[in-house]
């Protein structure tokens, strides 16, 4: 029906990782992470393929791989967006920006999508991580905490984290899932058990970038591992607890010296 070139009709340089960031459909518009020079997001209409709208303006290391997300906050919709500078939030029927908060991760790897809970949202990945207390009666957001400096807080590395009863469940790029709360960034607990599928060890560091990506369902996580390891567990305050774990694929390509599986589980029909 309509199609887009993001280089070709809007000079977007191509990220490292490529166009990670999926499209979000609101309403009649679908809103694209495009990185044009002025605009980091544009939103085009569903049917025809029209601009809409289009900003603001991308940083210079370049949009980042964060898919746009939608909160409910502050008496309004608003459109979240994660960059390698900042976190923004925009109207999504214009996008006119509300608010804006510096966060920068490292190497530009804006990746995970932010977490909602009650009014704060939780945002992180290498080398950067913060929660945000969102205003009650306007759209309007300052940092509750942000990770280092006595707070220990968790760096998620490419796989979204979960938001559980006020606490934070997240893969960390060094390799360790850890249990965060979310309301002061206090590291509750940490194991490598559930990349590694190897009892933990508290003195080790766990592999760089080690990935497990997490799917909650009920009181269980089923976790898929970069060895290509599906685990079930239980994920509590209190800890980790492996119910379960089996072999489903070798890994498929090689990343930071290591072959590695990282690519998000699906899952219907009581099949994965």
């Amino acid at each position: 029906v309509w199609h887009k070139d993001f280089k070709a009709d809007y000079g977007a340089a191509v990220p490292m990782w490529g166009f990670a960031g999926h499209p979000l459909v609101h309403r009649d518009a679908v809103v694209c992470l495009v990185g044009a020079p002025d605009g980091l997001l544009v939103a085009f209409d569903k049917e025809t393929g029209r601009e809409r709208w289009r900003g603001p303006a991308t940083p210079e290391a370049g949009p980042g791989y964060c898919p746009p997300t939608l909160i409910e906050a502050g008496g309004t919709t608003q459109l979240i967006a994660w960059t390698p500078r900042e976190v923004t939030s925009l109207n999504p029927a214009d996008g006119r920006v509300h608010w804006e908060v510096p966060l920068a991760p490292k190497y530009g790897m804006a990746i995970v999508a932010p977490r909602r809970s009650g009014d704060l949202l939780f945002v992180g990945g290498m080398g950067a991580a913060a929660a945000l207390r969102l205003g009650t009666d306007a759209p309007t957001a300052e940092v509750a905490w942000r990770a280092g400096k006595g707070v220990g807080g968790v760096y998620p590395g490419n796989g979204t984290p979960h938001v559980v009863d006020g606490v934070v469940y997240a893969v960390d790029h060094l390799g360790h899932l850890r249990a965060v709360r979310l309301e002061s960034g206090e590291r509750l607990w940490d194991s490598t058990t559930p990349v590694t599928g190897k009892p933990h060890d508290a003195a080790a560091r766990g592999p760089d970038w080690g990935t497990a990506y997490l799917v909650r369902r009920g009181d269980r996580f089923w976790v898929f591992a970069e060895t290509g390891d599906l685990a079930v567990a239980k994920v509590t305050p209190a800890g980790y607890e492996e119910l379960g774990r089996a072999h489903l694929v070798d890994p498929t390509a090689e990343a930071v010296g290591r072959p590695v599986a990282w690519a998000h589980p699906a899952f219907a029909d009581r099949c994965v």
